[in-house]
């Protein structure tokens, strides 16, 4: 698939689908953030697996009701700013912070494709990753047979697929997030 193609697939998906793949995204970037916290020694991993918890909680069950505004509040607090650090894992960690806030507008219907944007941030996090451990800005064919780009692509076909066809009861939604952490591998290929 191209990345037309699987973009025009997210754009594709009912409000509900949207939410359960945003959440699995934000899933696999979640270590990479915390991987950060832990490096520079700030306490927000326990307020990021909130904000992440919350999230899944929405997917999972539709009557849920959140504070969108607070939870912005909260994401805000914990959002680094790159300027302040001059490790290469703020940007990763930016990347997380900023995939949740779009998810956040996709609660609240500010942002119908707040899925699509969580897909690129994700895949532009890896694509910058990819640019660290190279040294160099890999574009095109090349970026594409990276072994961490396959595998975030891959991984999103799975979860689009996984989206697509199910039925997303609540019970499919938590095998779904359970799968995703027992891949026991972030975004980044970072095992946690």
């Amino acid at each position: 698939m191209t990345k037309l193609n699987t973009f025009a697939q997210i754009r594709g998906l009912d409000k509900a689908r949207a939410l359960v793949l945003s959440s699995a995204l934000i899933q696999r970037m979640l270590p990479n953030y915390l991987l950060f916290c832990d490096m520079m020694a700030l306490e927000h991993g326990d307020s990021a697996k909130n904000i992440v918890n919350l999230l899944w909680e929405v997917s999972t069950n539709k009557a849920m009701k959140l504070n969108v505004e607070a939870q912005g509040e909260k994401l805000e607090e914990i959002t680094p700013n790159v300027e302040d650090f001059d490790n290469v894992g703020v940007y990763a960690a930016l990347d997380f912070c900023m995939a949740c806030s779009a998810m956040l507008q996709l609660i609240s219907n500010d942002e119908p494709h707040g899925a699509v944007m969580v897909s690129k941030l994700s895949q532009g996090c890896v694509e910058r990753h990819i640019g660290v451990l190279e040294n160099e800005d890999l574009t095109g064919a090349d970026l594409k047979a990276h072994p961490l780009m396959q595998f975030e692509l891959e991984s999103l076909q799975w979860l689009l697929s996984e989206c697509e066809q199910k039925k997303l009861k609540a019970d499919d939604i938590k095998a779904l997030r359970q799968a995703v952490i027992e891949q026991g591998v972030s975004s980044l290929g970072i095992e946690y």
